[in-house]
């Protein structure tokens, strides 16, 4: 299978250059790259979206009968596109071969379940539309998105629903409160057991209880509390950047956004 999905990154940067030509191309082109990522997914280490394998095989199944639909006999003509559809297929049903844990990968299904219902009997929030309905939750005001952290993001977002394109971080809970702290995940550390990933939502859990519960709660002045922590904190952030610039490159201007490098 590794075979496949070579040949699907092949052919996907075979017809990139031409995509804006006809919608077919594009399609086409997206289908490979997509099914080259499903591929990765299935028989390469990537935890996080193996987490809902089986809703992501309906998913490429829907796309696969979608683009027959489509363009039938114009996809059978094309030697390209017609390989592109028969490795798809091949991924989809090596999926259906595989045995997916209903706990999730390292139980993190089963972990969030029993760690975070507090969003729901606390703050009347229900399942929303990601992986199974166990990682993001909403209520009418506010909705909470979990997650694995890595070595960049943090492990939870929070945002109003009425204004979904602002959304803060665990970081900006804690330094709206006076603590400073990162949560991101420490370089060469990875997740290899359910302990290690039960210990660390039950951390997240615990910052949320203690310094979200006016956020989650939509009170009054809340969130711009909140947005007002997150700009200042990334104020510091780009201060201390410069300062760090400065140090190892004396005598030269500080670089600004768009500035070539």
């Amino acid at each position: 299978m590794i075979e496949d999905i070579t040949e699907l990154a092949v052919l996907a940067a075979k017809l990139k250059p031409y995509r804006n030509y006809k919608p077919i191309v594009n399609d086409m082109f997206e289908a490979a790259d997509d099914w080259k990522n499903f591929g990765q997914i299935q028989f390469e280490r990537v935890p996080e979206e193996r987490w809902d394998l089986t809703g992501r095989m309906q998913q490429e199944e829907e796309l696969l009968e979608r683009l027959r639909s489509f363009y039938g006999e114009a996809i059978d003509r094309d030697p390209d596109f017609a390989r592109i559809m028969e490795l798809g297929a091949r991924m989809i049903a090596a999926c259906k071969q595989r045995k997916v844990d209903p706990d999730g990968w390292l139980g993190i299904v089963k972990v969030l379940r029993r760690t975070f219902g507090f969003l729901a009997s606390e703050f009347g929030m229900r399942p929303g539309p990601g992986l199974d309905g166990l990682f993001d939750h909403a209520s009418d005001r506010v909705s909470v998105s979990l997650r694995l952290p890595d070595h960049f993001g943090s492990s939870c977002y929070v945002k109003q629903t009425c204004n979904p394109s602002d959304e803060f971080d665990l970081e900006d809970l804690l330094f709206m409160d006076g603590v400073s702290a990162s949560l991101a995940l420490p370089a060469e550390q990875e997740f290899t057991t359910e302990a290690e990933v039960q210990a660390w939502f039950t951390t997240v859990a615990d910052i949320l209880r203690r310094h979200g519960s006016d956020v989650l709660a939509d009170k009054p002045s809340a969130f711009e509390r909140l947005a007002q922590a997150s700009a200042e904190r990334e104020r510091l952030h780009n201060e201390e950047c410069e300062r760090l610039y400065k140090l190892a490159n004396p005598g030269r201007p500080v670089p600004k956004p768009g500035d070539r490098l």
